[in-house]
């Protein structure tokens, strides 16, 4: 777990939420950087992130926060088993009735069921999108609000790369884009090998797992093509058809190779900071 006091900030930019304490439990270090970036440019500054559920739940022990955002899926104690505990009045948690909002890029109506039935107070879908986090965040913490700078006007979209939602995202920041690109270029390959290791050993589970975090991480970026095979192999890896993903991995590294020189030609510095 780690505090973040990366410096985000814009020169016109007014922080105006500076008591308020989030806890992001959330494993993709991509979706960390898209998730503490947003938080930071809508002037929530102080942001704890924690790796899994077992980490937010040893934390909630000892420290006080004001909201939660917890990613669903994630490794050890996934988020609706956090909640669960958190709202357990029976357990060690300093605050049981604390605000929490459910992260993920499952859009399914029982996913959303799910979470209710654990005691969460809100989900927001995965890729985020500024506006819907800062109407969430007004709703749970009082007196709180947020400016959205206006969409850019450039429509530099491609199957690979949508360039201007992605920048519409992180409301404008060349630098935090160039940041969390170059996270996701080095990350990404390290989850393609496991994905390929979890094949060979017919391990369903784990295959979905890491699956579903590059789909998130991909529709976070903008990376349209990725994201959908992504997705493809989640649902493959989901109803064990290994056929399908025998044939989706090389398809998706192959992808994830052309998605770089695409990358690279939109922020051209990105890849001489590597």
């Amino acid at each position: 777990m780690s505090l973040i006091n990366e410096n985000l900030d814009t020169p016109n930019q007014a922080h105006f939420h500076s008591l308020i304490h989030i806890l992001l439990a959330e494993d993709i270090p991509t979706n960390q950087k898209v998730a503490v970036g947003i938080l930071r440019k809508l002037g929530f500054d102080h942001v704890t992130i924690c790796n899994d559920g077992a980490e937010a739940l040893d934390l909630m022990q000892h420290q006080r926060f004001d909201l939660v955002l917890m990613d669903l899926q994630m490794p050890e104690v996934d988020g609706i088993q956090a909640a669960r505990v958190i709202r357990d009045p029976m357990s060690s948690i300093l605050q049981h009735d604390i605000p929490i909002i459910a992260l993920s890029a499952n859009v399914l109506q029982s996913d959303k069921a799910r979470c209710v039935q654990a005691g969460m107070n809100g989900h927001i879908d995965k890729p985020i999108q500024p506006q819907v986090l800062a109407e969430t965040l007004s709703k749970w913490l009082p007196n709180t609000q947020a400016q959205i700078p206006p969409p850019i006007t450039p429509n530099t979209q491609t199957q690979i790369f949508d360039y201007a939602s992605f920048m519409d995202r992180l409301m404008n920041d060349q630098e935090l884009a160039e940041r969390i690109l170059r996270v996701f270029e080095m990350e990404t390959p390290a989850k393609i090998a496991l994905m390929k290791l979890h094949l060979q050993n017919s391990d369903a589970d784990s295959l979905q797992r890491i699956a579903h975090g590059l789909k998130g991480a991909s529709g976070n970026i903008s990376l349209l093509e990725l994201y959908a095979t992504a997705a493809t192999l989640e649902n493959a890896a989901r109803s064990n058809d290994w056929d399908t993903c025998k044939q989706i991995i090389p398809k998706l590294e192959n992808q994830f190779q052309q998605t770089i020189p695409e990358i690279h030609r939109q922020f051209p510095s990105s890849s001489d900071q590597r």
